[in-house]
């Protein structure tokens, strides 16, 4: 009966004092988990990570290199003629679309696949030859690094490439070149307007029904981009 008196008065005893001892801590504890948790330090947190996304968006804005870029563009092309075929050069006029998607984005420049086509038809006639019809067409595939971020403000930038190109050129039966190839390009931008020089390898060499060779083909461009 002792034995259980004592031990009974033993566990009121430290019940009360961890009933005492609880008030002391408890604010101690609340004050640390306020602290912890407190609004100011999670707003500031939702700032650091806003400014970092509005900064990353600034920087992509800022690159000055779309994703998807095109162009138009008047162009001259000519397969000068040889030494031994001083009669079939061919030149003509065309009308370019310059399209071009973005596929590496390194910062201030950017590697683009980039496709030129290039056509252009016309009707000619008078009265002593009768008439005849003007034909080109151009097809180059290219990979091009565009150098500079021209699209910032007065920004200046440019571009060289290489790829593969298909070229047909007819005035008359006579006068005609087709040829296709290596082919390489390199220009200058200023804002919203260009200036492109390309040149054709060909590698065609048979003769067509004239006896006369495919040649090389080049190219001047001036152009603008959207």
């Amino acid at each position: 009966m002792t034995k259980s008196i004592c031990l009974t008065l033993i566990l009121s005893l430290g019940y009360g004092l961890a009933l005492a001892s609880l008030p002391a801590h408890l604010p101690a504890i609340t004050t640390q988990a306020l602290a912890t948790v407190s609004p100011g330090h999670e707003v500031q947190k939702i700032d650091e990570v806003t400014k970092k996304k509005k900064k990353k968006k600034k920087n992509k804005k800022e690159s000055g290199h779309p994703s998807f870029q095109h162009g138009t563009g008047i162009s001259f092309f000519v397969a000068p003629a040889t030494s031994t075929e001083v009669d079939n050069g061919a030149q003509s006029f065309a009308a370019s679309y310059l399209p071009s998607l973005q596929v590496a984005n390194l910062g201030n420049h950017s590697l683009r696949l980039a496709l030129s086509p290039s056509i252009w038809f016309s009707l000619q006639s008078n009265s002593r030859t009768g008439g005849y019809a003007s034909f080109m067409f151009d097809l180059p595939a290219d990979l091009e690094l565009h150098i500079g971020s021209p699209s910032k403000g007065t920004g200046i930038g440019g571009h060289i490439g290489a790829g593969f190109a298909y070229n047909r050129m007819a005035a008359v039966e006579y006068i005609a070149n087709t040829a296709f190839g290596p082919h390489f390009t390199a220009g200058m931008r200023w804002n919203n307007f260009g200036l492109r020089a390309s040149f054709l390898l060909n590698l065609k060499d048979q003769k067509d029904d004239y006896g006369f060779r495919s040649k090389n083909v080049l190219s001047g461009t001036f152009c603008t981009y959207f």
